[in-house]
């Protein structure tokens, strides 16, 4: 994990001090016009020094970070924050969603104008970069483009994208035709295309390529400005998208593989720096295990969920401050509300937080059930590599990577139970498989962290660690959701 505040503080020393006017003086002047502070402040002032100091800022044309909440702080281009558009700053249109998380189209009538025209504000039209930065992908489950433009005769540049799990398409330059897909992936990080004025091109998500090639150029008559949420077809808004963007870039020359991987660490970087928002009305038990708060229930039910520490559960260092550190006999029981069972009949679910664990020993993450009774428990094992789910007495095994609960880091496990009773297991943001039981009847019993009631077992191992346990009752959270969880650099609470 990056040390946020050691990134600041390199940054704030290159740029010649801290806030209130010690920030870079681009940095500075996009901070005023935006209105923002604070983090997210100090977080532009380290991308912009980063992009100085990793020698793209003199070719950048466009850079939109979408930040703070509103259509007038995110039409901002942070390389020209003038309110012009001469400086590719943006004009919303239609339906739009403005938050923390950046900004996203209907997918009916949304787009931006970048007021950037490529067959005039690029120096070379065969030679460029643009990365997207989305926070979702597309949902509708139909097509639609996400950005570009259409001119005559026939030069595109546009990405284009089918709702998952269909693929994702860059056209750029070369009468009309696509240049190669993407696969749909990790549908949350930078999408780019990276193109060489010798017709060199190649496709990457989050700086891996999916696709090197060479595309045709077509000489551009008639060109338009690049719309985002959309593309520009011949001058007529089209083709509408209700993917999130986090970020658009775009640089006057292809990049270096070396300036490739640079940037994506920048905007990895910066991204991390803002939080993915989950909103604090949906979390009902929280617990953020942090010095003087071991057994504090941060969520909705407050004092009524916190826990119980039986066995000394001690702390350590965490994924965001402290976590719980077991100590091979100690667990936590926590809340015995009789109806507020998870993954009880009818409701969704959602059970999320960081694990690293200290041995390959079998080991309950939370559990709420007694013998014969219809409860659940979420049993990690890492010597099987895999996730045991018992839900109704009856077994889900989830095959996950070898050693990935047990290599040192934190990791991000979250099980999810969707209306209907299915559920789904991620690590990481990825899934590694769905299935369907029946749901559990009402709790019986109090839930318990690290121990397992019915086999007087499954203690969590000494050294072994949770931290930023949440559990969201009626709601399961999206992919998009847990993936934000997990890319953040902030706990779920702030």
């Amino acid at each position: 994990m990056l040390n946020t505040n050691l990134n600041l503080t390199i940054s704030r020393i290159l740029s010649g001090g801290g806030g209130g006017g010690g920030f870079d003086p681009d940095a500075q002047a996009f901070i005023d016009a935006t209105g923002i502070s604070g983090a997210e402040a100090d977080s532009i002032n380290t991308l912009t020094v980063g992009l100085k100091s990793a020698g793209l800022w003199t070719d950048l044309k466009v850079l939109y970070p979408f930040v703070g909440t509103t259509s007038t702080q995110q039409k901002y281009n942070l390389k020209d924050p003038r309110d012009l558009d001469a400086a590719f700053r943006l004009t919303f249109a239609g339906g739009w969603t403005h938050d923390a998380n950046g900004a996203k189209g209907n997918g009916t009538n949304g787009y931006a104008d970048m007021h950037f025209d490529p067959g005039t504000d690029l120096t070379d039209t065969r030679s460029l970069y643009v990365g997207l930065y989305l926070y979702q992908w597309q949902v509708s489950g139909s097509s639609g483009d996400i950005w570009g433009s259409l001119g005559t005769p026939q030069y595109r540049t546009s990405f284009w994208g089918a709702g998952p799990p269909t693929n994702t398409y860059w056209v750029t330059g070369q009468n009309g035709q696509f240049v190669g897909s993407f696969g749909y992936g990790v549908a949350l990080g930078n999408y780019s295309m990276n193109r060489a004025n010798t017709g060199a091109f190649s496709l990457n998500e989050n700086n891996y390529p999916f696709l090197n090639g060479t595309d045709p150029y077509t000489t551009p008559g008639t060109t338009y400005d690049w719309l985002i949420g959309g593309y520009n077809a011949n001058g007529t808004p089209a083709g509408f998208t209700d993917a999130g963007f986090r970020a658009v870039t775009v640089i006057d020359r292809n990049l270096t593989d070396t300036e490739e991987a640079e940037l994506q660490s920048l905007l990895d970087q910066y991204y991390g720096g803002r939080p993915y928002t989950v909103a604090n009305s949906a979390i009902n038990w929280y617990y953020a295990f942090d010095s003087g708060a071991l057994l504090t229930n941060g969520g909705l039910y407050g004092a009524a969920g916190d826990l119980t520490n039986v066995g000394s559960v001690g702390q350590g260092t965490g994924k965001f401050g402290d976590a719980a550190e077991f100590n091979g006999t100690g667990y936590f029981t926590g809340d015995s509300d009789i109806g507020q069972q998870p993954f009880s009949t009818s409701t969704e679910w959602t059970i999320c937080g960081w694990v690293s664990l200290a041995t390959t020993d079998n080991q309950v993450f939370t559990t709420q059930r007694t013998a014969g009774s219809n409860g659940y428990r979420i049993l990690m094992r890492p010597s099987s590599n895999d996730i045991l789910l018992t839900v109704s007495g009856t077994n889900l095994a989830y095959s996950i990577p070898t050693g990935i609960l047990t290599d040192g880091d934190f990791h991000h496990l979250a099980i999810t139970m969707r209306s209907g009773g299915t559920f789904e297991l991620y690590i990481d943001g990825t899934s590694y498989g769905t299935g369907s039981k029946p749901p559990v009847s009402n709790g019986v019993t109090t839930m318990k962290i690290g121990y397992d009631p019915v086999t007087s077992g499954g203690q969590i191992t000494s050294g072994g660690k949770i931290d930023d346990l949440m559990i969201i009752r009626e709601r399961a959270l999206t992919e998009q959701e847990i993936l934000g969880l997990v890319y953040s650099k902030y706990p779920y609470k702030n």
